[in-house]
């Protein structure tokens, strides 16, 4: 008995609220008294179709191809390649967990553009050339006959005549109708890879130079539309170091010296947290650690097994610079 005074009592304080609140609900309202619990139907039915709940990288690229617009995750999740939002209005909810990029060349992709080429004329005027051709040479015998000596080179002028020529102009038409906000959470990028050092002669100078440190890709890459970012804590993976250079082989010869050393690779720059091609960015309560330079790989001295002459030594890499908070290249893009 008291169970359905319950319900009717919770009934009629809902109709009571719906009457006396002087709006009209354009949705269904349902009212459950399991447990004490209050849940309604219709929009927030929608909003529940809309949102999806993940847990990796697959079902987050699945949830964004299928134009969610809410995504909030279950766990901490991994990114190895490029995470691409072309278009739509999407909420990004890590819920406390992390984002962490498994490579150090992907990039959170926003927006999208197209290239356009627009075709335009060029008339090149007639003009005159100078042109060599060779004609055979023939003498004459006692008897008459003719006797082939050879060519001669003889000079003509030649016109040429006008022209036109069909040339592009390529400018971008960029996707503006993007909104795409990333909240409540961290994302962590991954370092990048060290270069390769050299370890054994070979004949050329720069066959024994290290290489460079890898710069990692910016965590967010901007190319159009609107992102925010909100009570975030991005961190950038730091620049990988030079590798060390070796020298050469030793050329007995004394007027070439001897081997040389191999450059140290220069040290990678330190990640950026966001690029902007032409997207708008704006950002609360979002912290930033960014990461440092790589250092500079170290030149070799000179082939120690010289003859006359010994080679000059290698140079040391330069150390990377440090990440920042965004690069903007939108002053570098034909518009």
């Amino acid at each position: 008995m008291k169970k359905n005074f319950k319900k009717v009592l919770v009934s009629l304080m809902a109709v009571g609220a719906i009457f006396c609140s002087g709006h009209a609900f354009a949705h269904e309202i349902n009212i459950y008294c399991n447990n004490g619990d209050v849940s309604t139907s219709g929009k927030d039915k929608k909003e529940e179709k809309n949102t999806a709940y993940i847990n990796n990288e697959r079902e987050l690229q699945t949830a964004i191809n299928k134009e969610k617009s809410t995504i909030i995750l279950n766990s901490d999740i991994t990114i190895t390649g490029n995470l691409n939002i072309p278009k739509g209005c999407l909420t990004i909810d890590l819920d406390g967990h992390t984002i962490k990029f498994g490579s150090a060349s992907a990039s959170i992709v926003i927006g999208d553009k197209r290239a356009i080429s627009v075709p335009y004329t060029v008339t090149h005027p007639g003009y005159s050339k100078t042109v060599v051709t060779y004609k055979d040479k023939y003498t004459t015998d006692a008897y008459g006959n003719q006797i082939y000596v050879g060519q001669e080179a003889v000079n003509e002028t030649v016109w040429v005549p006008p022209c036109t020529e069909t040339k592009y102009n390529t400018y971008y038409e960029y996707k503006t109708d993007v909104k795409v906000t990333i909240k409540n959470g961290s994302i962590i990028g991954m370092d990048g890879y060290n270069g390769k050092s050299i370890t054994k002669e070979r004949f050329f100078k720069s066959d024994v130079s290290g290489y460079d440190g890898e710069t990692p890709a910016e965590l967010i890459n901007g190319i159009s539309g609107d992102i925010h970012l909100s009570n975030l804590s991005i961190t950038t993976g730091n620049g990988g170091n030079g590798g060390n250079g070796y020298y050469s082989e030793e050329c007995h010869i004394p007027l070439f010296g001897s081997g040389n050393g191999g450059n140290g690779g220069h040290g990678g720059n330190g990640g950026s947290a966001i690029f902007t091609e032409q997207a708008n960015v704006s950002v609360s309560g979002v912290s930033f650690s960014l990461g440092k330079g790589g250092k500079g790989g170290k030149g070799s001295e000179p082939n120690p097994n010289y003859w006359i002459y010994s080679g000059s030594k290698g140079k040391n890499g330069k150390k990377g610079k440090s990440g920042v908070i965004i690069n903007d290249a939108s002053k570098y893009r034909p518009f």
